[in-house]
C-alpha cells in the first residue's frame, strides 16, 4: 500500500483543466444606454484557452424586445492560449431595446453577471438627454425611486426629475433629540448637491423628502414596525422640533422652489408597517403639520403613503380620512402598487375610487402623488415583457387619471426582492446603489414615454374604442398627444377622429412614422404596447374641446335579434355621422348613419 501513496499524491496535485469562459460588455459599460447618434461597440473576451482549445467561432445574434432577430454576425477566435478579445459594431441609431445573444462554437455561452442571466447582454438606444426640455416642478410628472450611484449618470437618460429627498428622521437623529439641529448648525447648513449632468450642465431634479422614518428612541416599542411607530410623550416633543428644523433646512437648501413637498410617513400599514392605532398615526400628522408650515410657508404636506391601491388599500385610506387625517395634509401620497395587467385587475377603477373617497371625506379634491410603483419579475426573463407593458400602461393611467407625479420603482435589481429593477444589477458586490447596470425592456419604454409626455396633463380618458381598449388624451398648451392600447388577447382595429390631415404615430420604444389621415380620421391597430399619436387637434381632443353631443351611454350590450336605441343630448344644433362598431365576434359593423 505504501508504494501507491506517491502516485495518489501526484494525482491530487495535478491542476484541473482550464475552463473556457465568455464575457462581454458595451462601450458604455456602467449603464449600456446610448443616444441615436452614438456608435455602440461590443467587446467580447474569451478566457481560459489552452493549446488544446483550438480555434473557435463566436456567434452573435441581436434580437428585439419580442426576440425577433434583427441581425447576426460571427467572429473568429483563433487558436491560442490565454485571453482573446474582439470587438463588434452593434446596431445603433434606432431607438429601442436590444438583446445580444453570444455563444461559442464549443457550446460555451456568456456567463450570468449579477442579476442578468447567462447567454446575453443588453443595451438600449434612448432619446438624447440633451434634447429633453425642463419643466417646473408643478408641471413635472415622472420620478424614480432607487439606489442611485453618483458615478452612473443614468437619471437624465430616463427623463427622471422627481427623486426622493434625504430628511428622514432616524438617519439624522439616530441617537437622541436635537442631534440634527446641532450637526446642521456646526456644518453651516446643507447645500443642494446634484451629480447628474448633461453636456457638462446640471440636470435639474426635484426632491421629495420623507420625514417620519422614526428613530427607535422616539417610539413605543410594541407599536414599532418597519419605519413607523407611535410616539412616546418625549418623542412627540422631539418630533415637533425636528419637523421645524428639517423644514427650515429644506427651505434654505432649495429656496428657488415655489412649493416644497414633505412626505410624512412611509407605508405605515398595520401590522407589518405599523402596530399602533389609527388615532396614534393621525397624531403624527397633527404634530407635524403646523410645525412644518411655521418653518416653511411654501410647504405642501403629503400623506399617508400606503403600500398599494387595490380595493383593500382604498378602504385603509378611507379609515384614516374618517379619523381626521385630511385636516393635516395638503396633498395625498400613495404607493400605487397593483397587480398586472393593470386594467384587467382594476387599476382605473381603484384610482377613481380613491379620489372619490377623498372627495367624500374632505368635500374637495386633493392633488395625488404616486411615490413608488413597481412590479417584480422574480428574476424570470420571461416576465420582463409583462413588466414593461404593464408598468408602461400603469404610468399612463396614473397620468391620465390626474395624478400630479408618479415614481417608478426601482432603478436596478436588488437581492431582497428579485426583479423590481428597470435595469439589471451587474455588480453583485453592491446590492444597492450599484455602479454597473444594463437595461431591461421597461427602461426603454419608460424613457420613450417621458420624452413624449413629460410636461403634459390629462385631457380625459378614451374609453369607447372597445371593451378592452383604453387610452387618454394628454395636453400641453395647444399640443395634444393620445396614448392608446388594447389589453385584450387579440389586436384591435380602431378608427378615431384626429381633426388634422396627418399625425405622427410613435410605438412604445421609439419608432415613429407620419400617417396621412384623410378626412381627419386615423385607422390604427392596437395591442398591449401603447401607441402614441402626436399632433391631434386640440379642438377635438383638448380639455376645452366642444363635444356638442354626449351619447348615453357610450357603449351597449345586447343579444341576437335585439333592438338597441341610441340616445344623446346636445347643447347646440349639430350635424355629423354616427358610427357603431360591433364586437368582431358578432360580424361586420353596420354602415355609418348620417
Amino acid at each position: 500500500m505504501r508504494g501507491l501513496w506517491p502516485l495518489c499524491l501526484a494525482l491530487a496535485a495535478a491542476p484541473l483543466p482550464a475552463q473556457v469562459t465568455l464575457s462581454g460588455d458595451t462601450s458604455r459599460p456602467e449603464m449600456s444606454v446610448f443616444a441615436p447618434h452614438e456608435p455602440v461597440e461590443l467587446t467580447f473576451t474569451v478566457a481560459g484557452r489552452t493549446a488544446a482549445t483550438g480555434p473557435l467561432t463566436l456567434a452573435l445574434e441581436v434580437v428585439d424586445v419580442h426576440d425577433r432577430a434583427l441581425t447576426s454576425a460571427e467572429l473568429t477566435v483563433p487558436a491560442g492560449e490565454g485571453e482573446w478579445t474582439g470587438t463588434w459594431a452593434a446596431p445603433a441609431g434606432a431607438l429601442g431595446f436590444y438583446r445580444v445573444r453570444a455563444r461559442l462554437s464549443n457550446g460555451v455561452e456568456m456567463a450570468a453577471l449579477g442579476t442578468r442571466p447567462a447567454g446575453y447582454l443588453t443595451y438600449a438606444v434612448l432619446p438624447d438627454p440633451a434634447t429633453r426640455p425642463e419643466y417646473p416642478a408643478a408641471e413635472t410628472f415622472y420620478g424614480m425611486q432607487g439606489g442611485f450611484n453618483d458615478r452612473v449618470n443614468v437619471v437624465p437618460w430616463l427623463g427622471v426629475r422627481w427623486m426622493l429627498g434625504s430628511y428622514d428622521w432616524r438617519r439624522l437623529e439616530p441617537d437622541r433629540p436635537g442631534q440634527f439641529a446641532e450637526t446642521h448648525a456646526a456644518r453651516g447648513g446643507r447645500q443642494a448637491t446634484n451629480p447628474w449632468q448633461v453636456d457638462g450642465q446640471p440636470w435639474v431634479t426635484y426632491p421629495l423628502p420623507t420625514l417620519f422614518m422614526a428613530p427607535p428612541w422616539a417610539l413605543t416599542p410594541e407599536t414599532a414596525a418597519y419605519v413607523t411607530g407611535s410616539l412616546t410623550p418625549e418623542g412627540e416633543t422631539a418630533w415637533v422640533e425636528y419637523c421645524g428644523v428639517a423644514a427650515a433646512a429644506f427651505a434654505a437648501e432649495r429656496p428657488e422652489l415655489p412649493q416644497r413637498l414633505y412626505q410624512i410617513t412611509w407605508e405605515p400599514v398595520y401590522p407589518w408597517g405599523f402596530r399602533g392605532t389609527t388615532a396614534e398615526l393621525v397624531r403624527v400628522y397633527e404634530l407635524a403639520y403646523p410645525a412644518i408650515h411655521a418653518a416653511d410657508p411654501a410647504a405642501v404636506v403629503l400623506g399617508p403613503t400606503g403600500a398599494g391601491i387595490s380595493a383593500g388599500d382604498v378602504e385603509w385610506n378611507a379609515r384614516l380620512l374618517a379619523a381626521g387625517l385630511g385636516a393635516y395634509i395638503d396633498a395625498f401620497s400613495i404607493h400605487p402598487y397593483h397587480p398586472l395587467p393593470p386594467e384587467r385587475n382594476g387599476l382605473v377603477e381603484h384610482v377613481r375610487a380613491l379620489r372619490e373617497v377623498i372627495r367624500t371625506h374632505l368635500g374637495r379634491d386633493l392633488d395625488c402623488y404616486g411615490t413608488e410603483q413597481g412590479w417584480a419579475t422574480n428574476d424570470d426573463p420571461s416576465r420582463e415583457l409583462l413588466q414593461a407593458q404593464g408598468l408602461t400602461r400603469a404610468h399612463l393611467i396614473m397620468l391620465g387619471e390626474g395624478f400630479r407625479a408618479n415614481f417608478g420603482f426601482y432603478i436596478a435589481d436588488y437581492p431582497a426582492e428579485p426583479g423590481y429593477g428597470y435595469f439589471y444589477n451587474l455588480n453583485p458586490n453592491i446590492p444597492y446603489g450599484t455602479d454597473k447596470m444594463s437595461p431591461k425592456p421597461v427602461a426603454a419604454a419608460f424613457a420613450q414615454q417621458t420624452m413624449l409626455l413629460e410636461g403634459h396633463r390629462s385631457a380625459g380618458a378614451i374609453e369607447w374604442l372597445g371593451d378592452t381598449a383604453l387610452g387618454y388624451a394628454y395636453e400641453r398648451g395647444p399640443e395634444v398627444t393620445l396614448a392608446l392600447w388594447d389589453w385584450g388577447d387579440a389586436p384591435r382595429e380602431v378608427s378615431l377622429p384626429v381633426g388634422v390631415e396627418q399625425v405622427v404615430v410613435h410605438d412604445w420604444l421609439g419608432g415613429e412614422r407620419t400617417v396621412a389621415t384623410p378626412g381627419g380620421t386615423l385607422a390604427l391597430t392596437l395591442g398591449p404596447e401603447p401607441r402614441y399619436v402626436v399632433g391631434v387637434a386640440a379642438s377635438v381632443w383638448g380639455s376645452t374641446a366642444v363635444r356638442p353631443i354626449e351619447l348615453e351611454p357610450s357603449g351597449w350590450s345586447g343579444y341576437p335579434g335585439a333592438s338597441i336605441t341610441v340616445t344623446g343630448s346636445a347643447d347646440t344644433a349639430a350635424e355629423g355621422t354616427l358610427r357603431v362598431e360591433l364586437d368582431p365576434r358578432l360580424g361586420p359593423s353596420p354602415a355609418p348613419v348620417p
